[in-house]
């Protein structure tokens, strides 16, 4: 062992006494350490009998009572019809109205919280007449464009087939879609289009595309009025894709059933990034107005 200055130093017998000393103690805790932990990986987990107070006997009672009514559990037999409740496999769950109501009335009551504009009508014929009203009474001018499906359809009259000139230029001008130009574009002021089916749940609008039924006809004008018949209400979101699904198996080829696209659009369209002031418009159609056609049944009667 060196001092400071380099030079070697001897251990005195004070200093040799007192290190031996220390080492002593560090080897005997090392050695009670060691000893505790191998009993403690020996030591057996105690029961949950064994845990408490008795009197000698009852804990080898109260094991076997344990393990006999464990026996008679799993010999228990579930009945039938819980065990196949038990299995069945549930998709979701869906929820209920606050209060029992028709699913027309709560898709109206839904569209109304989200600022969709609805007008009812018994016949399709009626249609033209509505959208002719409606851009009137908003004092909407501009092109007007109309979905493929709803351009070829029976039982709509559109004024540019029937008005020219001055009269037809002070009513509407139309745009039709066709093959080679089925989109919107940004003169296009109001669009008109059909939809695939209406969620009372939320009060959404759900839009299928393909070549009839172009998308941005949905979100590109000003200005979405949408065509829905009463017959394609459904009550929950999941509902959509339960439809879709039958639609897509009721004919031959999916590939062009399958749409590309499915929209779910919940009223205009809305933002307040910017001091939480509300704006509409700012990504899509800033109106939203609905034409409900009535059921086939209603209009029989």
């Amino acid at each position: 062992m060196n001092s400071p200055t380099g030079q070697p130093t001897t251990l005195t017998a004070e200093s040799t006494a007192a290190r031996d000393k220390i080492l002593k103690r560090i080897r005997a805790a090392n050695s009670e350490r060691a000893s505790t932990v191998a009993n403690t990986r020996a030591k057996p987990e105690l029961s949950s009998s064994s845990r408490f107070d008795s009197p000698p006997g009852a804990t080898a009672e109260f094991a076997d009572a344990s393990a006999s009514e464990s026996a008679s559990e799993s010999a228990t037999v579930l009945p039938e019809a819980v065990r196949s409740h038990m299995q069945s496999r549930r998709a979701h769950t869906l929820p209920s109205w606050p209060v029992p109501t028709d699913d027309t009335d709560r898709l109206l009551e839904q569209m109304e919280r989200v600022q969709i504009t609805l007008t009812r009508v018994q016949t399709q014929s009626e249609v033209v007449q509505v959208v002719e009203e409606y851009r009137r009474e908003h004092h909407i001018q501009g092109p007007l464009i109309v979905s493929p499906s709803l351009r070829d359809a029976t039982g709509f009259s559109w004024p540019a087939d029937t008005l020219s000139g001055a009269a037809r230029d002070a009513l509407v001008s139309i745009r039709k879609s066709d093959s080679q130009s089925e989109s919107a574009s940004k003169p296009e002021v109001t669009s008109v289009t059909p939809c695939f089916c209406a969620v009372a749940e939320t009060g959404s609008i759900v839009t299928a595309s393909d070549s009839e039924h172009p998308s941005t006809l949905n979100f590109l004008p000003d200005n979405h009025i949408v065509v829905l018949h009463e017959e394609q209400i459904v009550k929950h979101l999941d509902d959509v894709w339960k439809r879709l699904r039958e639609t897509a198996e009721d004919m031959s080829d999916i590939a062009t059933t399958v749409p590309r696209a499915v929209n779910f659009v919940t009223g205009p369209s809305r933002t307040a990034d910017i001091e939480q002031t509300l704006e509409l418009g700012a990504h899509g159609p800033r109106r939203m107005h609905v034409v409900l056609v009535a059921a086939a049944l209603q209009q029989e009667t």
